[in-house]
């Protein structure tokens, strides 16, 4: 339809499964938040997505949380909306605490954290905000600096 918001759809599910695909949009800002370096440059890459589960109304589309694991090494979550006829973006790409580990050494997370970090923008230009979730992860960065210090005193003066 040239009207998005004139097809409506109530329920929906999309598979991916695993493809080859390029190194742009969310995914490129996404891949860069997580600073893996193998990856800076790749132009394609190899994305696992479980099953997008989503509906249609009013031109916004809105998903539920779908897991994405790019080239078995980065793993996040994404869900929000989609206005398809502004193609603006109001979603959130969350990780989890095993994430926070893997892409920035972060240990001794409680199993329940999640960090969530605003996407917006345009399906062209999409923005990941970063500042506040930098600001979180240093902080736990500190946090943890701390608690290794703590932990190596303790340790030399049980000796």
């Amino acid at each position: 339809a040239e009207n998005p918001s004139l097809l409506e759809i109530a329920s929906a599910s999309l598979d991916f499964g695993k493809v080859y695909c390029r190194n742009n949009g969310i995914l490129e800002k996404a891949v860069g938040f997580m600073k893996d370096g193998s990856l800076f440059g790749a132009s394609k890459m190899d994305a696992g997505f479980s099953p997008l589960l989503f509906s249609l109304k009013n031109g916004i589309m809105q998903m539920k949380k779908m897991d994405v694991l790019v080239e078995d090494s980065i793993h996040f979550f994404t869900y929000g909306a989609i206005d398809l006829y502004n193609q603006s973006l109001h979603m959130i790409l969350e990780l989890d605490d095993k994430s926070l580990k893997n892409a920035f050494d972060l240990s001794g997370l409680d199993s329940n954290f999640v960090l969530k970090i605003p996407i917006t923008g345009f399906l062209t230009d999409p923005q990941i905000e970063q500042e506040k979730s930098k600001k979180i992860l240093s902080r736990l960065l500190q946090e943890q600096k701390k608690r290794d210090q703590s932990t190596l005193s303790k340790n030399i003066f049980k000796r």
